[in-house]
């Protein structure tokens, strides 16, 4: 496709993602707009992606490859590479709607001030089961409220091209939390929103870094400093760089169950649910936790959303 007929670049980062990496390509070449493209950065993988990769090979699909360096510095070569004004983010592990691409490009389009958009999202778990649907703020003011927590879910973005790198692009010292980092600089550049729809289905594993893990004072500091300057110095990198290690670690597992056990009791009261997986957590690690929520699950719902919102206050 000529480049001056590109609207919007698909941005993905693959590193082992063999057991997805189908399912998330399949949902980014089957949008119902023609003039895109999907950028694949495939960042040393040492399992089966680049083979999948290969039998997806066509004209809208562009495939770069190199040693592992990272999500930040694989986001940062793939979009440097991509053609459109557009960057639309995705992740190896997730699926698209077919529509994503179309209603957040009108959404641009319309509004011109915004220099990023992205969606709600319906929550999957590793197996692809639905835990819940978020409920993000959509307008600018709302999200703007919520900083420096990031306004969005990574993988449901769209923004302008330009704007990233007046903003700095994704900082490569940063190995987790890039993208709280660019969008709030971003933020400072033009306005931000979200979609009410669901136009993609967000997995969690156990293995991501991710908001639901507890941030160290230390970190917080780490992070305010690098939304300011977009850098840190190489001890604060390696600091940070501790929290993806032990990716397979006990406590990454016994987060990940717990979480999806309090999603299931607040969000859409599935009990039976939740005592599922707070069983898993205490197969993997004995947690005080899991022991709670075990009890609290066996309690009518109204009193289970009492107890939510005074816990939520209590945080406030």
């Amino acid at each position: 496709m000529p480049h001056s007929d590109l609207k919007v670049s698909v941005v993905m980062s693959v590193y082992n993602a063999e057991s997805y990496l189908a399912q998330a390509l399949r949902s980014v070449l089957e949008q119902d707009i023609e003039n895109y493209e999907v950028v694949v950065v495939d960042d040393g993988s040492s399992d089966g992606s680049s083979e999948i990769l290969r039998t997806f090979a066509c004209e809208r699909l562009v495939v770069l490859e190199q040693d592992n360096r990272g999500l930040a510095k694989a986001l940062n070569r793939g979009i440097r590479n991509a053609r459109a004004p557009l960057i639309a983010r995705m992740d190896a592990d997730d699926r698209s709607t077919p529509n994503r691409l179309r209603l957040q490009l009108e959404f641009l389009e319309r509004n011109r001030d915004h220099v990023a958009v992205g969606s709600n999202a319906r929550v999957i778990d590793k197996e692809g089961g639905y835990v819940y649907t978020t409920e993000r703020p959509q307008e600018d003011e709302g999200l703007r409220a919520r900083l420096p927590e990031t306004p969005f879910i990574h993988s449901s973005t769209v923004f302008r091209k330009d704007v990233f790198y007046a903003a700095g692009k994704y900082c490569e010292q940063m190995v987790v939390a890039q993208d709280t980092v660019l969008f709030n600089r971003m933020a400072r550049l033009g306005k931000v929103a979200n979609l009410a729809p669901p136009l993609l289905e967000y997995r969690i594993v156990p293995s991501a870094n991710s908001a639901r893990e507890k941030k160290s004072v230390e970190f917080t500091r780490i992070l305010h400093k690098a939304i300011e300057d977009n850098a840190i110095s190489e001890e604060e990198a390696a600091y940070v760089a501790q929290r993806t290690r032990d990716r397979e670690s006990p406590r990454r597992l016994v987060n990940y169950h717990n979480f999806l056990a309090k999603k299931f009791l607040w969000n859409n009261f599935r009990p039976d649910d939740a005592r599922k997986h707070l069983r898993e957590s205490c197969q993997v690690k004995a947690n005080v936790n899991a022991a709670a929520l075990y009890f609290v699950s066996f309690l009518p719902s109204a009193l289970v959303q009492q107890l939510y919102r005074a816990a939520k206050r209590g945080q406030s």
